[in-house]
């Protein structure tokens, strides 16, 4: 008799293989069920958003080519999050993890990525209302005032006029004023 076999019994590795082989048998089925559901709801929202483009027309045809891009990106990503999130909840009730347990790692993620979360939605709000864009001119709050050179997911970068550049949360912008559109700044 081997040390391995002393330590662990003969049958505990076939045991393991076949508890394995069983929650992938229930897993596999509910993850291509999710998939063609997740299919199916990003052919709707993506059907649903052709409504939104119009609201670039007086941009330039790269700013719009660049925010249908972005909302189309952020669209799906934010479809295919939500789809993970609750096809891995559903594996896990069917694998029989205590829905407790489940509940608190939802509740500790969701305080952890609130702000992310927060700026990312302001980002796409942005973006379907077509509220900002490069080169155009806003004053922020604080009395700051610059051009937006660029605008990310979770954040905004703006210029002012002597060349510093400010990154702003999207979850901040809501409360700026907006001028007439300039030309975005040189080296931005």
């Amino acid at each position: 008799m081997s040390w391995y076999s002393s330590i662990f019994p003969p049958n505990l590795f076939q045991s393991y293989l076949i508890a394995a082989a069983r929650g992938l048998m229930l897993a596999i089925p509910v993850a291509l069920l999710f998939e063609l559901g997740g299919w199916l709801a990003r052919t709707y929202l993506l059907r649903r958003l052709t409504s939104v483009y119009g609201r670039d027309a007086n941009r330039d045809p790269t700013a719009r080519a660049r925010r249908r891009r972005q909302l189309r990106d952020y669209t799906v990503g934010f479809a295919r999050l939500v789809q993970n999130t609750a096809a891995l909840l559903v594996i896990l009730m069917l694998w029989k993890v205590d829905p407790v347990a489940i509940a608190l790692v939802l509740v500790a993620l969701a305080l952890i990525l609130r702000e992310p979360l927060t700026d990312a939605v302001a980002g796409w709000s942005l973006l379907v209302d077509d509220a900002l864009a490069p080169g155009d001119q806003v004053a922020l709050p604080g009395g700051q005032a610059g051009v937006v050179a660029e605008l990310g997911p979770r954040r905004a970068k703006l210029v002012d006029a002597d060349g510093t550049v400010v990154w702003v949360r999207n979850s901040e912008l809501g409360s700026l004023r907006q001028r007439p559109a300039l030309a975005p700044p040189e080296g931005a």
